[in-house]
């Protein structure tokens, strides 16, 4: 596969949600991507390609990549996002958890953002929060960068997995970092590294990232809710 202007790679066990992240990379209207579909483990090989037949004969074959690891490295995200950025092809990468999904400009927004700020070293997204597929409020308390601290630790800044957008050779050079720690904190650690060590970086102030807490570890959803009133007084959930 020739070059192309951004890999998004999505870690995944063959969960269900997966064909909604998928489609959601297909419906981007930035359309030169590659979708990187890296799975953990041989054991779900057969989940993966079962969910990936629903495109049928519009599978597109030119964009997905599947790359299918001998056994699981267990905490799925952070060893496959470690893994990501030295097999993708695109200028750029980002990352997608098979449970979440983007909007139809996310792509087109984060390359909008990194043209229109002074040359930013990277770039990154704001998110909404879903349950069941539906998106119930934005995230204005936590994933928000440099624009505000968390609200329950109000001296640390925040960005969500699926929200940064690095050039291929900043995403080699901190893939080390999605290893550290447990699951649960990697996109907190990675984050402190990366801003460290490149702290020019810009927002799209988009949100475009969609966030499921449906799934069992995923933080409750209220947590948002009352977040958001916390920071922004009178908001609307």
């Amino acid at each position: 596969m020739d070059k192309v202007k951004a890999t998004v790679v999505t870690a995944t066990i063959g969960r269900p949600e997966l064909l909604r992240a998928v489609r959601s990379v297909y419906n981007q209207t930035e359309k030169d991507y590659q979708h990187l579909i890296i799975v953990d483990g041989e054991q779900y090989r057969h989940r993966v390609e079962n969910i990936l037949t629903v495109f049928g004969s519009t599978y597109p074959k030119d964009k997905i990549n599947v790359v299918v690891l001998p056994y699981s490295l267990g905490g799925y995200g952070g060893p496959a996002y470690s893994i990501g950025p030295a097999i993708s092809v695109g200028k750029y990468v980002c990352n997608l958890d098979d449970d979440n999904w983007l909007e139809p400009n996310h792509l087109e927004s984060l390359f909008d953002a990194m043209d229109a700020n002074g040359s930013p070293a990277w770039a990154y997204t704001l998110r909404n929060i879903a349950v069941d597929g539906k998106i119930v409020c934005r995230d204005e308390c936590e994933s928000m960068g440099y624009l505000r601290t968390v609200w329950s630790r109000p001296k640390e800044h925040h960005i969500d997995t699926g929200a940064f957008f690095l050039p291929r050779s900043t995403a080699v050079e901190m893939a080390h970092n999605w290893q550290h720690g447990e699951a649960t904190i990697n996109d907190r650690l990675f984050y402190a590294s990366l801003k460290e060590r490149h702290p020019n970086y810009t927002c799209t102030n988009k949100y475009t990232y969609n966030y499921s807490t449906t799934l069992g570890g995923k933080v409750d959803p209220r947590y948002f809710i009352e977040g958001n009133k916390s920071v922004v007084p009178n908001i609307i959930a």
